[in-house]
């Protein structure tokens, strides 16, 4: 359940704390007589990515709720702009338009929201005017090569999009579970593959050739 607006969250991730000189909120100091650090906005429910959103003003994934939301560095207003998103993990904004990386479960967790494992474009106002399916991608390209075992059986559905970068021509998407960074096209929202981080092999790590290593045997 999310908190209210007004009450003040607990879990030190829950806060956004930026240096003292993009903010007016509360400033606490580092126990040497230098402000070091200002608390802007305590209501967030596991704020993951943020943004400059323009006019003094961030925009933040919350994966808790599966809420993007708006921050005003002055005054800390929080202000949800989309909802019901799933795992809202990693988020940007230009040209009048959000995109949210939306992750997937961990496990034993039960998929919520609208989207799983996606890049969903929204304008602020919450229409969604465009979704990227980026499970099928990795289920059809696995361009790190790797597989999953699950009960034994190799499967490739390993997928989790974390964080994005917003370009001129194409959205980046840095994806923890899949290994590799994707490029999507922003006019046509076609999918390929940015990046791809080398395997560690057994013999450089010895625990990765465990049977219970979330990779294929030996990598």
């Amino acid at each position: 359940m999310r908190c209210p607006r007004g009450a003040v969250v607990a879990t030190a991730a829950a806060a956004l704390v930026v240096p003292p000189t993009v903010a007016s909120a509360h400033v606490e100091d580092d126990g040497e007589g230098d402000a070091a650090v200002a608390t802007v906005a305590r209501e967030l429910d596991g704020p993951r990515q943020l943004d400059d959103y323009g006019e003094g003003r961030l925009v933040v994934a919350e994966s808790d709720t599966g809420e993007v939301s708006s921050v005003d560095l002055a005054s800390g207003e929080v202000r949800a702009l989309l909802s019901d998103l799933g795992y809202a993990q990693g988020v940007g904004f230009d040209d009048g338009l959000l995109f949210v990386a939306v992750g997937t479960p961990g496990p034993g967790e039960t998929p919520r929201g609208r989207f799983n494992a996606a890049l969903v474009v929204a304008t602020p106002e919450g229409e969604v005017v465009r979704t990227v399916d980026l499970l099928a991608y990795e289920e059809a390209n696995n361009p790190d090569g790797q597989v999953q075992l699950v009960d034994g059986q190799p499967v490739d559905a390993l997928t989790n999009p974390y964080a994005v970068l917003v370009q001129d021509d194409r959205v980046l998407v840095a994806d923890g579970g899949a290994n590799d960074v994707l490029a999507v096209d922003r006019e046509s929202g076609e999918v390929s593959t940015f990046f791809v981080p080398p395997n560690v092999t057994a013999d450089e790590v010895p625990e990765c050739g465990q049977p219970e290593a979330q990779a294929n045997p030996g990598t």
